[in-house]
């Protein structure tokens, strides 16, 4: 089992089971490229500029720029 984490939505607020974005198993870290025009994008293709949620009943990723958060969808790492 994943570690705790309490970071993005705290244990006081509801989240008994420390569940966070970053021990979900629809996170992945998004990597910048350093084509890429837009500032924010703009990085090295090893380091992480954003976090995706890729939960198959969205259509498309759901970008965040923090790695901790809380979602209805979330799903343990195994």
């Amino acid at each position: 089992m994943t570690t705790k984490c309490f970071i993005g939505w705290s244990q006081e607020g509801g989240n008994q089971p420390g569940d966070c974005c970053c021990n979900c198993k629809w996170q992945r870290p998004i990597s910048g490229h350093p084509g890429n025009a837009t500032p924010a994008f703009k990085g090295r293709i090893t380091g992480v500029i954003a976090w995706g949620c890729t939960v198959p009943d969205l259509e498309s990723i759901n970008l965040s720029e923090r790695q901790h958060g809380i979602c209805e969808v979330h799903e343990r790492k195994v």
